[in-house]
């Protein structure tokens, strides 16, 4: 990701015992509202509000649902009106939320959505839920599980969209590492500065982390629009396609995924109601038909190749970031086993780069 600084420069760093620390988040999760990694059922993970820091996983598989649920809610009630007079009003105040235990992959996630949703023509209810979220990162040791290649698209080392981030480099020691000036605040009576001891601690850890990740991509990332460019014709596609449900669980899960549709619930007396946004998937037959019934992704293998070229190709284009954060949920929730890395390796070896 490229970088993002403030008039401080580098992101503080510092360092405190395990100790020290989860009595910080103790603490938080007593007088804040905490939402973190809990386990829902054996080997499944949800984000969830926090009653007990014990309730805490921190060495989890990825969650079905990515944090985006907290920046842009399933259902978003949008504002309440009155068909009558015209009147209009904000459904709710958003309430200041902790999010913890956000992984590398998951930060890069909300960092994209919060700048797409605010491209353009801002959406306040977004930009508003995410001045009102603390992000507390959680550095990953080893790859999260088989699906996972967040190295090979650029995003196991975010540097912005976090408050704080916390790595654990051993012997009792966690460095911390802020990245706003709302990180800096958390932390200011907490723990001690960075040292050069600590730096030789940290680069040893660094060292042994980056080694646990596979390359998993046969190409570096930033040739993927170029890889994908020219290549609707590769029956590759169609292969894909005709294993493909057209379920759209893959958008459900994925944290980069930020399409909705909005309909209004209008009340019995006809008169009052409100206007909310949803989730919606590129995936459905009737994503792209428009109210004269045309469709412009009638067949299954346009929204198949769609979906793909546009985290590997359309955005990337234009922002210059892989819109894939290697999170593996999409290949981990599909029930055929399409798998992003074996699109992008299968392209790699059919078509010619450029």
């Amino acid at each position: 990701m490229a970088r993002q600084t403030d008039c401080r420069g580098l992101p503080m760093k510092k360092v405190m015992t395990r100790g020290e620390f989860w009595a910080l988040m103790d603490r938080l999760v007593e007088e804040r509202h905490v939402v973190g990694v809990v386990e829902k059922s054996p080997g499944h993970y949800v984000f969830d509000r926090l009653k007990s820091i014990e309730q805490v996983a921190n060495d989890y598989l990825p969650t079905i649902l990515p944090p985006k649920k907290y920046l842009l809610p399933q259902t978003d009630p949008l504002f309440r009106y009155n068909r009558e007079t015209s009147a209009m009003e904000p459904v709710e105040a958003f309430e200041e939320i902790v999010v913890f235990g956000v992984r590398p992959c998951d930060i890069t996630a909300l960092a994209i959505v919060t700048e797409r949703m605010l491209d353009g023509e801002p959406d306040e209810a977004v930009r508003a839920r995410r001045d009102a979220m603390t992000i507390i990162g959680w550095d990953c040791k080893h790859p999260c599980d088989e699906h996972s290649f967040c190295e090979s698209v650029g995003s196991l080392d975010p540097d912005y969209g976090y408050d704080v981030l916390v790595r654990d480099i051993g012997g009792r020691k966690l460095v911390i590492e802020t990245g706003s000036p709302k990180g800096d605040h958390l932390v200011k009576d907490v723990g001690r500065l960075f040292d050069e001891a600590d730096k030789a601690m940290l680069a040893s850890y660094m060292a042994q982390r980056n080694a646990s990740f596979p390359k998993k991509l046969d190409i570096p990332i930033s040739d993927a629009p170029l890889l994908f460019t020219g290549t609707d014709e590769n029956p590759f596609w169609d292969e894909l396609a005709d294993k493909c449900y057209s379920c759209g669980t893959c958008t459900t899960v994925c944290p980069t995924c930020y399409c909705f549709d909005v309909h209004e619930e209008i009340e019995l007396d006809m008169k009052h109601g409100t206007r909310v946004r949803t989730w919606d998937s590129c995936q459905l037959d009737e994503f792209a038909e428009v109210a004269t019934g045309e469709n412009f992704r009638e067949e299954r293998v346009e929204r198949v190749r769609h979906r793909l070229q546009r985290k590997f190709n359309y955005q990337f284009t234009r922002t210059g970031q892989s819109h894939c954060v290697g999170c593996g949920r999409c290949a981990r929730a599909c029930l055929v086993g399409i798998d992003p890395v074996d699109v992008v390796n299968t392209l790699a070896q059919t078509q010619t780069i450029g």
